[in-house]
């Protein structure tokens, strides 16, 4: 209460939302047939932003590796059978678009590609999205 007025704070939620569409040249991870591949998307604090600093390109998967992560968020995709090398989803799909509650000063995606198996899947694939350049991105999404 401020001189006798009642304020009141509304808290604006944001939402991001990731649609995969396709992979190219993944690498092979099945012996028999083709791999099954589905993304895993997680959107969170990471240790770069504990450490205060960015991820430099080459040295990010090392020191990520086995780092601590605070992910906040989690989502995975739905699997595409027989997808082989380079798999693609369609946009038309909901089930296939993540959307998470937007955290201010989160600055990266991290995208895993696994490939779905019987007894264990397999990792395929990392990247990590700096959301500044998808965010600068001003003409149809493109290839990160």
């Amino acid at each position: 209460e401020i001189a006798g007025q009642t304020t009141s704070l509304v808290a604006q939620t944001m939402s991001l939302k990731v649609t995969p569409l396709e992979c190219m040249d993944l690498k092979e991870t099945q012996t028999m047939g083709k791999q099954d591949p589905y993304v895993k998307i997680f959107f969170g604090l990471d240790t770069s932003r504990v450490w205060s600093t960015s991820p430099q390109v080459p040295f990010r998967d090392v020191r990520f590796k086995d780092g601590p992560l605070l992910e906040v968020q989690e989502w995975k995709g739905p699997i595409v059978e027989d997808g082989g090398k380079s798999p693609k989803w369609s946009a038309d799909d909901p089930k296939n678009t993540a959307e998470f509650a937007y955290l201010p000063g989160v600055e990266y995606l991290r995208v895993e590609i696994w490939n779905k198996n019987v007894m264990a899947d397999n990792y395929i694939a990392r990247a990590w999205i700096s959301l500044a350049d998808a965010f600068r991105c001003t003409r149809k999404p493109g290839h990160f």
